[in-house]
């Protein structure tokens, strides 16, 4: 029993040894940058070793991008959830990409290289995404209209189409972030680059009576800005 329970806990940790060099392999290389070969050489372990743990380099690569994409869902969703209004869950969402940055920056980048397993991620589904891209395109669906209906937004916007083009940008700001070598990443103000694309973007929904600068504070960080009474005032 004890020797049994001993190399199950060998296996775990190999697995775990395993992720961990594998995340950062591709933190400096890239995903398709490194093969299984270099995995088994970080590690000393044979190939066939590795094996026992993940069948081949894509299995691996999903449990490390998925785990990554995970993390981010819950930190947005919890944020959203917050929201008072349309306007605010969109503004939430803008600073969640820019907050996840900063605090998780690793796991951020990670989740950008999901178009390594599909460049239309996350228009074309695959069951390898699990739910992540139906949750995100519904989480944006409805912030646009709750903000149609509550005020706050353009009423007259087409939410299934601002969608789409909304999803578009945050997809692809993610993944043209996660392709930076992490030297140039490391001189850029990302945070600042991701708060402008969503500014840009909430300014074309939001309700036309909202002063357009104010909108550019809501995504600087460290800024609190109520933008209420600014959509709240009209009849």
């Amino acid at each position: 029993m004890m020797n049994s329970e001993r190399r199950e806990r060998k296996k775990n940790e190999r697995r775990v040894r395993i992720l961990e060099v594998t995340r950062e392999l591709i933190l400096s290389r890239g995903a398709a940058g490194f093969t299984l070969n270099d995995v088994a050489r970080e590690l000393d372990l044979s190939k066939g070793t590795l094996y026992l743990s993940f069948p081949g380099k894509d299995d691996l690569l999903q449990e490390i991008l998925m785990e990554a994409g995970s993390s981010f869902m819950g930190f947005l969703s919890s944020r959203v959830a917050l929201a008072r209004s349309g306007i605010d869950a969109i503004v939430a969402m803008g600073r969640s990409y820019f907050e996840f940055y900063r605090n998780q920056e690793d796991a951020f980048i990670l989740f950008g290289l999901m178009d390594y397993f599909s460049p239309a991620f996350p228009f074309v589904r695959k069951t390898l995404f699990r739910d992540l891209p139906d949750e995100f395109i519904r989480m944006v669906r409805s912030s646009l209209e709750r903000g149609s209906a509550d005020g706050s937004l353009d009423p007259d916007l087409d939410a299934e189409g601002i969608t789409v083009s909304i999803v578009f940008m945050a997809t692809s700001l993610m993944d043209r972030v996660a392709k930076i070598p992490r030297d140039l990443r490391s001189s850029l103000d990302v945070p600042s680059i991701i708060g402008h694309a969503f500014s840009m973007m909430l300014r074309a929904v939001a309700h036309p009576a909202i002063p357009r600068n104010l909108i550019d504070r809501c995504f600087e960080p460290g800024e609190t800005v109520d933008l209420s009474p600014y959509w709240r005032k009209i009849p």
